[in-house]
């Protein structure tokens, strides 16, 4: 899996690339959940 690395911007948000999103199915509007687990964060779908 290839690494893509991305700033947090002045809010604290962090935008998904496109190729990303579709790899996860991940849909505008989806409900997603997060948790940080051995200091990563981990997103999923909900």
């Amino acid at each position: 899996m290839k690494t893509e690395q991305r700033k947090v911007d002045q809010l604290g948000r962090v935008m998904l690339p496109f190729k990303l999103r579709k790899k996860a199915s991940i849909e505008k509007l989806d409900l997603l959940d997060l948790k940080v687990k051995d200091e990563k964060i981990v997103i999923t779908k909900a």
